[in-house]
């Protein structure tokens, strides 16, 4: 919303329009950090990250796993004379 006043020069009102938009952005800003309402949201979106993040590591390790396992399997059997 401009605010334009005809007593007061063009570049004044500007500033002051600058002034009460950097007003307001500083209070939605200050609103916004102490809202928590999306706080559980966020939560449940870390855990879901988490878990593909998790399922992609895995994924990705799956040959190598397999073959320690299989290593581990073999040796294992061996020792124990089979």
């Amino acid at each position: 919303m401009v605010h334009i006043s005809k007593n007061l020069p063009l570049a004044n009102v500007v500033w002051t329009n600058v002034l009460l938009t950097l007003t307001k952005l500083v209070s939605y800003t200050k609103r916004f950090f102490r809202d928590n309402r999306g706080q559980d949201l966020v939560e449940y979106a870390l855990i879901v990250a988490f878990a593909v993040g998790v399922v992609a590591v895995l994924t990705a390790l799956y040959t190598t796993i397999k073959n320690v396992l299989t290593q581990a399997n073999n040796a294992l059997q061996s020792a124990a004379g089979q």
